[in-house]
């Protein structure tokens, strides 16, 4: 007897079983995939959660609540980033309030009086240890909202109570900002 060779309906059959076989195994991978990064995603969202906004807050308010009248002329907005324009430009995610805690910390650092608020700092980021770093975040707008209060505070001489009084004010914005957000999220 002769050997005859596959017929083309055969073939189309064993090439037909062995993509839908790729494809089968790559639904199978991507599963996986994505049910290893939710439980990322959530402890992300579960640390956001116990920074203590309201401890925070309170003694931003104890170093200076408000920007006197005497202050308030020594400043053009323009000079200092709009909180609310920043935290429209990025990702609200652990990475985000990570880095917004560290330059707030670091500015603030240069201020004898502020060692409660930058201590809340240190432990809000504490409890930011949570974030896993695979999260794509452009934080640019942050960077140069930041640079810009330390640039403000270099000009107007760190020491002036006029300057950290609206510093403090722009910080306060930022972190009731971020509160509001983070609390939306829940």
């Amino acid at each position: 007897m002769e050997r005859r060779s596959p017929t083309c309906g055969a073939r189309f059959r064993k090439n037909n079983k062995k993509k839908l076989h790729q494809k089968g195994m790559m639904c199978w991978i991507r599963i996986a995939v994505i049910c290893l990064l939710l439980p990322l995603c959530q402890a992300d969202n579960d640390c956001t959660q116990s920074i203590r906004w309201g401890d925070l807050l309170e003694d931003l308010n104890n170093f200076s609540d408000h920007i006197s009248v005497e202050c308030g002329v020594h400043y053009k907005r323009s000079s200092l980033c709009d909180p609310q324009e920043m935290l429209k430009m990025v990702e609200h995610n652990a990475v985000l309030l990570l880095n917004v805690l560290k330059k707030a910390e670091v500015i603030y650092k240069k201020h004898h009086k502020t060692y409660k608020f930058v201590d809340g700092l240190v432990y809000a980021r504490s409890t930011l240890g949570c974030v896993h770093h695979l999260l794509e975040t452009n934080l640019e707008p942050v960077d140069v909202c930041f640079n810009k209060l330390d640039t403000f505070l270099k000009e107007k001489e760190s020491h002036s109570r006029c300057a950290w009084e609206i510093v403090t004010a722009k910080m306060r914005e930022i972190l009731q900002r971020l509160e509001r957000r983070t609390v939306q999220r829940q």
